[in-house]
């Protein structure tokens, strides 16, 4: 018996009756939708590495559940494509930040209060020279604990800035204002005679304060003991005393207290 020979129509149809009897679907290449793909039945050994791209990927389909710890670096994103809505309130802590990684180019004028410092964080050493003025001093934020000794010269200090409320109980000796001295002179009262006697402070000193003093007990009187002068002379002191003897002239001795500067 002759074998028939193979040729291309009997081929053919040969295929065609066995896919059809297996029930087989034949799918073009890059015609697999969603549709034909189960829930969940794409795994990660499923994909070859790098073949996922942004345009593979729906807009805002994934979220942090589906990205590995450490798997995002910064070479996965974009320059500037992280701004400050992409990153959640306390989002970022000091192990994320590389050091020296915040420079003052990278914080936004008034973008740092003293509720992002931390107790005792910023030493001397993070501060530049000259960097703190008085806007970046809080109302009450600088007690003695804060400040080193001898830390504080009059080239810090702003003018008519320090007043008694400032100055502690004691705090002030005659060596931090240099030496004292006293100048006085003294007028005769005659009997029944008021009159005003001054004495003052030699040029280039500051007059502290002043008083009096009288010879005269109870019959001088004095009602009047104080600076005077005003800015044309703020150097002298001024008392004004009664003679209340009828028969007796009284001694008067103004003193004035002075500070050489």
């Amino acid at each position: 018996m002759t074998r028939p020979k193979l040729n291309y129509s009997n081929v053919t149809s040969t295929l065609a009756l066995v896919i059809a009897l297996g029930g087989t679907s034949a799918y073009a290449a890059g015609q697999i939708g969603s549709n034909e793909i189960a829930n969940n039945a794409v795994k990660s050994r499923h994909i070859e590495n790098q073949e996922v791209r942004s345009a593979d990927v729906l807009d805002e389909t994934l979220s942090a559940d589906d990205i590995a710890t450490a798997a995002v670096g910064s070479d996965e994103i974009l320059f500037g494509a992280v701004g400050q809505a992409e990153i959640a309130t306390n989002g970022v802590g000091t192990s994320e930040i590389v050091d020296n990684g915040v420079g003052s180019a990278d914080i936004v004028l008034n973008g740092v209060g003293s509720s992002e410092i931390a107790p005792n964080a910023v030493s001397s050493d993070e501060i530049a020279g000259g960097a703190v003025g008085g806007t970046e001093i809080a109302p009450d934020a600088v007690s003695s604990s804060k400040i080193a000794t001898n830390a504080v010269g009059s080239s810090e200090i702003g003018f008519n800035t320090v007043g008694s409320s400032e100055i502690q109980f004691g705090a002030i000796r005659a060596g931090e204002l240099g030496s004292i001295g006293v100048v006085s002179s003294a007028t005769d009262l005659s009997p029944l005679e008021a009159d005003v006697h001054t004495v003052t402070c030699p040029k280039g000193t500051t007059l502290l304060s002043g008083g009096y003093a009288s010879t005269g007990g109870s019959f001088v009187v004095v009602d009047i003991s104080r600076p005077s002068g005003g800015t044309l002379n703020p150097r002298t002191w001024e008392v004004r005393g009664s003679n209340g003897s009828e028969d007796f002239s009284q001694s008067l001795r103004v003193y004035a207290v002075c500070l050489n500067a």
